[in-house]
Parts: C-alpha cells; structure tokens; sequence
C-alpha cells in the first residue's frame, strides 16, 4: 500500500512528510489502529485513508474499499486515494472501476511519465502507477481505434494512415518534428506541410474577414470602455503554467497580457459573443470544433514593454491567426525563425506548434483579435477523426470525475 502522494507541493511525486503509519501488522494492532480511526469524528480523509490501510491488511477489501472511496471524496486533490481505489478495485476484479480510479490518479498528475523516466517517482509508488499508467493506456488506445473504425465507416475509402498515426502519438507521446522548433506538445500529424507562417492568400475565409476589421476594432473599443474588468489576465493568477518547456510562470496572473474571450477551450461566452456580434459573426464558420479543446477566440491586449516569452502551442493540426487592430510601433511576433509585423487590419497565421513569442516595445497596448483555423492541408476525414477521439477521451474523462 503506497503512502499518500499530494499533487502540486514540488515537481517530483513524493511520500507524505507525515509520521510513518505502524508497520505491526499483527491482527490485534490492526484492530486497535481501527478502533482509532472509527474513533475519528468528524473524519478525515487521511484517517479514513489509514483507515482503509488497516482494513486491507486484514483482509477486509470490500470495507478497506469503503474507507477509500470516503477518503477520495473528502480530498479530491491527493494522488494516493484514487491510486489506492484502483489497486482494490482490481483485486476485487472491478476492472472498469479501477481504469476509472487510475484515470483520476493520472488526470491529478499528468507529468507522471515524464517524473518516472526521470527517477522523481519514490520506489514505493513506482509499480503501482506504471500499472495506471498502463491501464489507461490500454483505454486510450481502445479509443483510437474506436475512431478509426468510425471514421473509416464513414469516410470510405479515404486514407487514414496519418490520422492513424497522429493518434497513436496521444498515447505514446511520441510527436512528429518537421523542424528543429517545431514541438507540438500534445497532437503531431506528420507529412502536414510544416510551415511557420501562412499567407492568407490561401483562405477563402481571410478577405471577409479583413473587411470587417474596423468594426471589429469597434467593439473592442465599447467593451474596453463598459467594461475593463471583463479583461482577465490570459494566465490565471497561481497557474505557473509551462508550455512546452517554456516557462509562461512571470505572466501568471498578470494583467500585461491580458484577454476577453468570446470562446475558451471550445466554450461559447454567451454574454461576451453578445456584446461582439459582428466579431463573432466574421469568424464563427472559420472556427474548428473540439469539445472542451477547442476553439479559442479573444481580443488579446499586450502592455507597453510586456514580452510574451517563447513557447510551443500543443497541435500543428490547427493555425493560430492574429488580427491587427490597435499595434504600436516596435511590437512583433516571431514563429520559428521569421519575425512579422501586425498591421491595423491584416492577418497573420501561423502554426503555433513552431517556437514563438510576441513582444510589444511600443507607447500604448498592441491589441489584436486572435481566432483558430484547422490546417488547410487535412482531410475531412481527418478533421471528424480529431473531433471524434477528443469526444470519446472526454466523455471517459468526465465520468471518472467524482459525484
């Protein structure tokens, strides 16, 4: 039985600073430590976490089940509960309710591959979360082949090996690189055309667009006006958020690159798309649909001398494209190894799976409407396949979540 693990306190996955629980497993210091522990009110999840480690030692696994479950709903945020949920469950031969208790350890530490290549996994832990690791693997996979069956009933015909391919990728990890600073930190499709910028010659959908820039700028101009604190930092406050290897942590909660969303992770913002009808209007047929991924749409506001530092974004399946609307002199962007400029009523798209950052050296806030487009070069076949796996991974994800 591993001791309990919190997420969040260091990088490295590490035993619970508390006392060591008693190693006397004779039956009558067992049953003493439980005659403890009932004696806990109001109880708590760590003693009903001990609680269920005595019950297991006696061999009471419906029971010691029981106490662990409490414990996971009294503390959704410590590694050890849901771990030690699933190990009981799969000796209790629950097999889809441990996948779903191993999908919430993993969903509490997504880093746990990478911490277990890199020896930051105590010795104690190490089997039992290469087991959920391996579980859930086992599930993803079965998604994906789920999607491919699907995609391929309705796409007769049509080639699916990159999509095959770049599904295989969400769960080994292992992405395709067509550029030394190209890193695609969640989904790669190889033999897409591997480009940092794109002209905007190329999309039906650039010029329609560009002809409604001023009124665009407009309603940004009414919203910053009506209403300053509906601009939320971009990065929560507290995130540390690292993409990529890049550490976006100084912009964490700070209000230098700052945001209005009209579509976050594939949410509609009712009330927001009202006040910008005709921004919404403009971009909303141009917009890939990935539930809870995506798309996003935001006025994006960056202060005088802020520096968004170089990162990764996570899919090379889908472009990022920027509309220029307020841009001061000496601002930029630079994806890959090229900089451009905005301009009041251009676009700019590129592949945000490329190196980049963006920096405003200016006298005023550079303000550009920012959107998603899917990659010019997938199929349809393709594009049902990405919609298809997220909303299978989703659901999954969802109903592991605790009630």
């Amino acid at each position: 039985m591993a001791k309990k693990t919190r997420k969040g306190k260091r990088r490295r996955v590490a035993s619970s600073s508390k006392p060591a629980r008693s190693t006397d497993a004779s039956p009558a210091a067992v049953e003493a430590r439980l005659a403890r522990h009932r004696a806990d009110t109001p109880q708590s999840a760590e003693a009903a976490y001990e609680h269920g480690v005595a019950l297991t030692q006696l061999g009471k696994l419906e029971e010691a089940l029981e106490a662990m479950q409490s414990a996971m709903r009294l503390d959704v945020a410590t590694l050890a509960y849901p771990l030690q949920v699933g190990m009981l469950c799969r000796a209790l031969g629950r097999m889809d309710d441990a996948a779903r208790a191993f999908q919430r350890t993993v969903g509490l530490a997504p880093q746990l591959p990478e911490l277990l290549a890199q020896g930051q996994v105590p010795t104690e832990l190490e089997a039992e979360i290469r087991l959920a690791l391996s579980v859930v693997g086992e599930k993803f996979v079965a998604f994906n082949e789920q999607t491919l069956a699907d995609v391929g009933a309705r796409f007769p015909g049509d080639s699916l090996e990159r999509l095959a391919s770049g599904l295989s990728g969400l769960v080994c990890g292992v992405r395709p690189s067509a550029h030394p600073l190209q890193r695609p930190g969640l989904l790669g499709f190889a033999n897409l055309r591997a480009n940092a910028w794109f002209e905007d010659a190329e999309f039906p959908w650039a010029a329609p667009v560009k002809d409604q820039w001023q009124a665009i700028w407009g309603e940004y101009e009414h919203v910053r006006r009506s209403g300053a604190e509906d601009f939320r930092p971009y990065l929560a406050g507290g995130s540390g958020q690292s993409v990529a290897g890049s550490s976006l942590g100084a912009l964490a909660g700070s209000n230098d690159w700052s945001a209005y969303h009209l579509y976050r992770n594939g949410h509609r913002h009712e009330h927001e798309c009202r006040q910008c009808p005709v921004t919404i209007g403009a971009v909303e047929q141009v917009l890939p649909r990935v539930r809870n991924q995506m798309p996003e749409v935001f006025f994006s506001r960056l202060v005088p001398n802020g520096h968004i530092v170089p990162h990764y974004g996570l899919m090379n399946v889908r472009l990022t494209v920027h509309l220029g609307l307020d841009i001061p002199s000496d601002s930029g962007l630079r994806v890959g190894d090229e900089t451009r400029s905005w301009e009041p009523g251009g676009l700019l798209i590129f592949d945000d799976s490329f190196e980049h950052e963006a920096w405003n050296r200016g006298d005023r806030d550079r303000v550009v409407l920012i959107f998603e487009a899917w990659h010019p070069d997938l199929t349809a076949a393709e594009i049902a396949g990405i919609e298809r796996v997220f909303e299978l991974r989703r659901d999954w994800i969802e109903s592991c979540q605790p009630t």
